[in-house]
């Protein structure tokens, strides 16, 4: 887990401006996005990815004062969980 502060995390990630936001980066893939109190999930996939197939990179961010840990499903960057299962994965 990799811990940073608030102020310099936002200055350095894209952040949405809504709850739930689907967007298209600049390679062509799938950017998701859901907020709830303190955590985030951000998903990415590639374009037209399915949120029930298992081709997502799933990273939370939790915010406490002024820490944000970031953290990712499976405790890797691989493309392989499900979007609709963000909530329940295990995260390192």
């Amino acid at each position: 887990m990799t811990s940073i502060s608030a102020s310099t995390f936002q200055s350095t990630i894209l952040r949405f401006p809504t709850q739930a936001t689907i967007a298209e980066d600049s390679r062509g893939g799938w950017i998701r996005q859901d907020s709830n109190v303190g955590t985030t999930y951000f998903g990415f996939a590639i374009l037209g990815a399915d949120e029930n197939d298992p081709v997502w990179k799933i990273r939370r961010e939790i915010i406490a004062g002024d820490i944000t840990s970031v953290t990712y499903a499976d405790g890797n960057l691989n493309f392989d969980n499900v979007w609709t299962n963000r909530a329940s994965l295990n995260y390192l």
